[in-house]
């Protein structure tokens, strides 16, 4: 993606040019449509439908109690819940996939002419992974960055001023919407741009005036368009957490890297940047612990085969011979093992979950309303499928949930801190299925099946058991109860001023809609509401840029 200084080549085309600049946006095409057809279900694809869903009802959510006890939403995607609702996620995931094949083969064929043809069919042949794997969010923010770095190619190779300025404004904007549609996306694309920059060679003597070329100052201004509105995301809505980066996922990045530099002609300086700052981030990656994790060994899968095609044909054929399979490995061995886990699997499926969804339904009908906790399913599709209706104590989110849940991944699940964690969650019900867990729950599951002296078998049936918690924790303590939720929203009925505690995550846009007194922290990252009168309470999210980061209260009044 970063190889804007490549020189280019030519060959007489063996078929019509016609059909090798449209053959990757065909193959890409074909492929989304099988995936249309076949409709595969996958681990990340579970999280894309249930965003989806979410903005169809609430719009575009701020915060959402029904994952994790209360969390922001927007450092996840602004785009992708929008688009997702009104195209579907899978058609959303499938037109992104061809957009994706037609705008590499542009900025491939703009700089290896007509040998760019192999490179440009391999990356349309990977772009089905992304559906495959369900990484429909990163898929969405492809487009803007392909479109954004073959803006910068055709504003380099423009005639006039006035077209480089309107390339460049449009490679800016598309820069800012690349880091809405994902965060990820957004990381690779300013390692393309500051890759891009860093190649201009550096001038002889050295001065400051003629360190700020164009080039340079569009590559670093791209890079900043791009990370600017991912750093206010993560300060405006912070997450955070930790996404695991396994050695396994992170030799094959350094082995490839370390190849394309052993490989890639020194003139290509902008490519040797750029895998130069791939591998840095990686590593950075690998050795700290960081939301990104193992998201960074994304974009070596998907275009290492891609750009060692181009590079290496057709002069270094055997080479490249060499090289094909372990990177077509590389490529598609997370998806074929997504695809292999969810094939068949019950657990996918709305019907699954149905009679769980039906016991919490008259569970709630008689007011016995609390979290639900379902050890990790080896799928989690009950993030999809039970969120809608009933809040979970977890979700799905790796990330998030290593922040919020440490104990399932830290030191060993014992039956005291499992009790502690229930009640600081305020779970009523646990709800252990007949199916595969995750690696993170293998242990919980173990220890509710082999019976807890705090939980009580409460109901069978359907492929579920589900216990109760003994004197469950509730919802909110002191006098009052709650008399609606939304995934946004708490309505209570508060029968005597006090201050009542919430075990719902705090956010500094929480609000009084109704009601008089105040909402604050409670020094335990949840949230306590001082209320002044008896009556209706009705606790919403409520965004203000002076809220951005606050632990202050927010009163009435």
């Amino acid at each position: 993606m970063s190889s804007l200084s490549a020189t280019p080549t030519r060959s007489r085309a063996a078929v019509p040019s016609w059909l090798r600049t449209a053959a990757p946006g065909l193959l890409a095409a074909v492929l989304a449509a099988v995936y249309l057809l076949w409709e595969p279900a996958s681990i990340d694809l579970a999280a894309a439908e249930y965003r989806s869903w979410l903005f169809g009802r609430e719009g575009l959510a701020l915060y959402d109690l029904q994952w994790y006890g209360g969390h922001h939403m927007p450092g996840y995607s602004v785009l992708f819940p929008p688009l997702g609702w009104l195209l579907g996620p899978r058609l959303l995931g499938a037109l992104c996939a061809v957009a994706s094949a037609v705008l590499f083969e542009r900025l491939a064929r703009g700089r290896y002419g007509a040998n760019a043809w192999l490179g440009a069919l391999w990356f349309a042949g990977g772009t089905a992974t992304i559906l495959l794997s369900g990484r429909l969010t990163f898929g969405l923010g492809l487009v803007p960055a392909l479109g954004a770095l073959l803006a910068i190619e055709r504003g380099r190779a423009a005639r006039t001023a006035h077209r480089r300025h309107v390339l460049t404004g449009v490679a800016l904007g598309l820069a800012v919407l690349t880091a809405l549609a994902s965060p990820v996306a957004a990381i690779f694309l300013a390692m393309a741009a500051t890759a891009y920059a860093v190649a201009d060679p550096l001038p002889r003597p050295l001065r400051l005036s003629a360190l700020l070329t164009e080039r340079r100052l569009v590559g670093l201004g791209v890079a900043g368009a791009t990370i600017a509105p991912v750093g206010i995301a993560a300060i405006a809505f912070p997450e955070g957490g930790v996404e695991p980066f396994v050695l396994s996922a992170y030799w094959p990045v350094l082995a490839v890297t370390a190849a394309a530099l052993w490989l890639v002609p020194r003139e290509q300086r902008a490519l040797r940047a750029g895998v130069v700052l791939y591998a840095l981030g990686c590593t950075a990656a690998f050795v700290l612990d960081t939301p990104v994790g193992g998201n960074s060994a994304r974009l070596g899968a998907l275009c290492a085969g891609p750009l060692f095609a181009l590079v290496l044909w057709p002069r270094r054929r055997v080479v490249l011979a060499l090289v094909a399979l372990p990177l077509l490995f590389w490529q598609w061995t997370s998806a074929y093992h997504d695809v292999r886990a969810a094939n068949g699997d019950p657990s996918v499926e709305a019907a699954f979950y149905a009679p769980l969804n039906a016991f919490l339904d008259r569970a709630e009908a008689r007011g016995e309303i609390g979290r639900v906790e379902i050890p990790f399913t080896k799928l989690h599709w009950e993030s999809r499928h039970v969120a809608p209706t009933h809040e979970l104590a977890r979700g799905w989110e790796r990330q998030l949930d290593h922040k919020v849940n440490p104990l399932f991944y830290d030191g060993e699940l014992t039956p005291a801190r499992y009790r502690a964690w229930l009640h600081e969650m305020a779970v009523r019900w646990v709800a252990l299925p007949d199916t595969r867990f995750d690696y993170s729950a293998r242990a919980e599951a173990r220890l509710v099946a082999g019976g807890l002296p705090y939980l009580r078998e409460a109901w069978s049936g359907g492929g579920w058991k589900v216990y109760a918690v003994e004197d469950p924790t509730p919802l909110v303590s002191g006098p009052a109860r709650i008399v609606a939720l939304g995934s946004d929203s708490v309505t209570l009925d508060v029968a005597r001023p006090a201050t009542l505690h919430l075990r719902m995550h705090w956010t500094p846009y929480w609000a009084l809609a109704k009601g008089d007194g105040c909402v604050a922290p409670d020094g335990r990252e949840q949230t306590q509401v001082r209320v002044r009168r008896a009556g209706e309470v009705r606790l919403v999210t409520r965004f203000a840029i002076g809220r951005i980061a606050a632990q202050s209260p927010r009163c009435t009044g």
